[in-house]
């Protein structure tokens, strides 16, 4: 059997693992460097042991025949690989431990448009030559060491069909550059996190209208929510939580039309390889497979965020998640949230929100998650629906609160306390007994001064 026979085979029974695997190249090339690339995909295949090991899982029959297939092919054999090695292929030998910079000839391969070097040991800046890569779709150079932010950009956004750019955990302490010759036209996907950037949104993002998932999240960026961010039409992910951005929230957001019209739709193919989507600064996060799948969200905990919570955030009925926890925002809970109808998770813990819990949130049939825990909010806890599965974690902190998860509420059809039935006597006899002696001393009072008179009067 040939190379390319084996490999045409390997390809075909491994599809479904090569696209979740989080380490591989995708390209049809010249027959040239064929055996470069098909070693490369190897290796990016044998790294998924790692991951299955780390999930106690084992081989999957497909994958084992595959390799089987793919290795007896070759002129020498592998080291580690085999049946007599081991049944279970999650334990033969391979990783990706890739160190050094990225290869500036990448862009030579012609039909090569889906990158994903994450988390390996490289290190170094975007190679200049990636100016005319245009090719490329969809790349993700998260969890390494590269630097000059400034430069990437400016390098990348030559990239004339890039959709998706996910370069978290990179270019630390850096500076989001503000640069307004920065243009990305065709970018859906951007995703720069847990890096320490400091700076604010840049404007040059404005441009980016077709952005549908823009995540910031764990970053040290400040300043205020720009208001155009309302103006993209097709965002439904919009995560900027854990920086220190300040003022109100824009007026603007309620009005995203994908999250007024659940109208969410990603043309293009998406990525092959797996994105994450961290939920705290340790935790490796969910996995999404596809930049659709990712649940419609609006994400600005851990800011210092004031002002209201717009009652016209009920118009994003679309809306799965919405999390302003851990800001200073004040006012009511408005009543109107009740008509985010599709909203799973709500947060509004760490604030200073008064009022009462509107009951019309037991309308939420699909809230899962709900806390506003730590406010000055008073009045009943709200019952039925979904409110009779929420801890009572979620209502804690606040002094005024009563219902199930509190204080009971103090009952008010208790008759008020009537008077004695003898208080209404003793009042009258007391009465009595005053005009008894008034009527007596007036009485002797007149008869002593008539006595008196007549006695005068007839001597």
């Amino acid at each position: 059997m040939s190379i390319t026979t084996s490999f045409k085979s390997f390809h075909q029974r491994t599809r479904l693992s090569l696209f979740q695997s989080s380490k591989f190249l995708e390209c049809s090339c010249d027959m040239g460097v064929q055996d470069f690339w098909v070693v490369l995909f190897v290796i990016g295949f044998c790294f998924q042991p790692l991951v299955l090991r780390s999930h106690n899982l084992t081989c999957h029959p497909n994958d084992l025949y595959a390799l089987l297939d793919f290795s007896s092919s070759l002129q020498s054999a592998i080291g580690g690989w085999g049946k007599n090695f081991s049944a279970d292929c999650c334990k033969w030998a391979g990783s990706n431990q890739f160190d050094g910079e990225i290869p500036s000839n990448l862009p030579s391969c012609r039909h090569l448009n889906n990158i994903n070097l994450a988390r390996n040991n490289l290190s170094g800046q975007i190679p200049d030559s990636f100016k005319d890569f245009h090719t490329l779709n969809y790349l993700s150079l998260s969890n390494s060491s590269h630097y000059n932010l400034s430069s990437a950009l400016q390098i990348l956004q030559q990239c004339q069909n890039l959709t998706t750019l996910v370069l978290a955990m990179n270019f630390y302490d850096e500076e989001l550059p503000a640069d307004p010759t920065i243009h990305f036209a065709k970018l859906k996907v951007l995703i720069i996190t847990n890096s320490r950037l400091t700076g604010s949104i840049p404007q040059w993002l404005s441009r980016s209208s077709r952005l549908q998932l823009l995540d910031i999240s764990w970053n040290c960026l400040e300043g205020t929510i720009p208001a155009w961010l309302g103006n993209f039409t097709d965002l439904f992910f919009l995560d900027i939580s854990n920086n220190s951005f300040n003022g109100y929230i824009p007026r603007s957001l309620t009005k995203l039309q994908s999250l007024i019209t659940g109208n969410i739709s990603f043309r293009e193919p998406s990525p092959d390889f797996p994105l994450f989507m961290k939920k705290n600064a340790s935790a490796r996060g969910l996995q999404y497979n596809k930049v659709w799948s990712f649940p419609p969200t609006l994400d600005f905990s851990n800011n210092n965020l004031s002002g209201p919570i717009w009652p016209a955030f009920g118009n994003l009925k679309a809306l799965h998640v919405l999390n302003l926890g851990f800001n200073s925002l004040s006012g009511p809970i408005p009543n109107y949230l009740s008509e985010v109808t599709n909203l799973e998770t709500l947060d509004l813990s760490h604030n200073k929100l008064s009022g009462e819990i509107p009951p019309s949130l037991v309308r939420l049939s699909f809230l899962s998650k709900f806390s506003v825990a730590y406010n000055q909010l008073d009045g009943e806890i709200p019952t039925g629906g979904q409110f009779g599965t929420f801890p009572n974690s979620s209502f804690e902190g606040n002094n005024n609160i009563c219902g199930d998860y509190a204080s009971p509420c103090p009952s008010f059809s208790e008759p008020l306390p009537q008077p004695r039935p003898h208080s209404k006597s003793r009042v009258e006899y007391k009465g009595v007994v005053i005009g008894i002696a008034m009527g007596f001393v007036f009485g002797v009072a007149c008869f002593i001064i008539t006595d008196r008179y007549v006695w005068t009067w007839h001597f």
